[in-house]
């Protein structure tokens, strides 16, 4: 027979458990609430992925590809003897489907962006007030939307890409537009081809981050043909058809919807206008006399730091020197800065002067200016 004691304990212990279940139902209830209120947010996180990833996927994070699709396509390369496809797939695998966003940059790199490139300065606001919204984010994600810099050559279009890429911390990859013929090099080519190749996407993405920068230079000298070498760009600037982006070699959806942009061109007008209308579009002008020398210093520190001759060199140059440089184009200042070092030490000296600077512009002056036509007669 029961005793009164274990009656009370068990009574207990089911009184518990029935709180217990109930406790869970409304947590569950009020989950299915949260996920209903929220699936706007949510749905394009989880669209294109089947199954989940093993691993732990964290505010700041994406999963980049389903596993088991990677994993199929693997078999298959091995069953092909398909050798650079299998290396392809195994070092995604290793790499893991969860990779990690862009983060909200500093205040202060945004600064001193600016400070190199004060031209740019309407392309750093837009960074700025995204960077604002990435603060107040989970994981503080930041992204941009596709940019187009039209400007003449020589204003720093491409070394200002490539300094964003810095500033954000974020590999970079760079498609000429000029040379490319085909769409291969943005979405692969299919392994049937004898010279089959992953594209610039699945490769850039071949790295712990799933927010990489393509740079498209001279998107307005794209070239026409069977296979125009913008059509994938159709499908990749617009998230909700990049969340299940397929190279064409690899074959395996990924999510390349956080991918950032960047396209140059000298004629905007040049661009198809269904493909200019994707970018956010900014003239860039050459910088005016004023902002050169900002310029000339990021220049100079830059050439120093990767040229062997510069550990015998200031940190710094001299202002008045940097002031020597208004009138020129980005593209010219580092071939003048070296030149004018170059003309420094063949002086044996270890700092730039103002006379090093005109020197070495009268050089780059009789090189550029076309010799006068002679008249003859018969």
């Amino acid at each position: 027979m029961e005793t009164a004691t274990q009656s009370h304990t068990t009574t207990t212990t089911l009184g518990g458990r029935k709180r217990a279940d109930r406790d869970t139902a409304l947590q569950l209830a009020l989950l299915k609430m949260a996920i209903e209120c929220h699936a706007a947010e949510l749905e394009p996180l989880l669209a294109g992925m089947t199954t989940c990833s093993t691993d732990l996927m964290r505010p700041g994070e994406i999963q980049l590809f389903d596993e088991a699709e990677l994993a199929t396509r693997m078999e298959g390369a091995k069953k092909g003897s398909e050798r650079l496809l299998e290396a392809e797939l195994k070092k995604a695998k290793s790499l893991g489907a969860i990779r990690r966003l862009a983060t909200c940059p500093a205040a202060s790199a945004l600064d001193k962006l600016e400070e190199q490139f004060p031209h740019f300065a309407e392309v750093i606001a837009v960074m700025r007030q995204r960077a604002a919204l990435a603060a107040v984010s989970p994981g503080r994600v930041f992204s941009m939307p596709p940019i187009l810099l039209a400007g003449l050559p020589g204003v720093g279009k491409t070394a200002f890409s490539e300094a964003v890429a810095r500033c954000l911390g974020v590999p970079i990859s760079r498609v000429d537009m000029a040379s490319v013929t085909a769409s291969f090099v943005l979405a692969g080519s299919h392994s049937s081809w004898s010279s089959a190749r992953p594209g610039a996407v699945w490769s850039l993405l071949q790295t712990p981050s799933a927010a990489g920068l393509l740079l498209v230079d001279e998107l307005d000298k794209a070239s026409e043909g069977n296979y125009p070498p913008m059509g994938p760009l159709y499908t990749l600037l617009e998230p909700s058809s990049a969340r299940s982006f397929k190279d064409e070699y690899v074959e395996v959806a990924l999510n390349a919807s956080h991918l950032m942009w960047i396209a140059t061109c000298n004629d905007a007008g040049a661009i198809e206008p269904a493909m200019r209308s994707r970018f956010a579009e900014f003239v860039i002008c050459a910088p005016t006399d004023s902002q050169m020398p900002a310029i000339a210093h990021s220049v100079y520190r830059t050439r120093r730091a990767h040229a062997s001759w510069g550990v015998a060199f200031p940190e710094r140059l001299a202002d008045q020197v940097a002031n020597e440089f208004k009138g020129c184009t980005p593209r010219e200042l580092a071939g003048l800065i070296e030149a004018a070092a170059a003309h420094a030490a063949s002086c044996r000296r270890t700092q730039i002067q103002v006379s090093d600077v005109q020197a070495a512009r009268e050089a780059y002056a009789r090189r550029t200016t076309p010799a006068p036509q002679r008249v003859g007669f018969i």
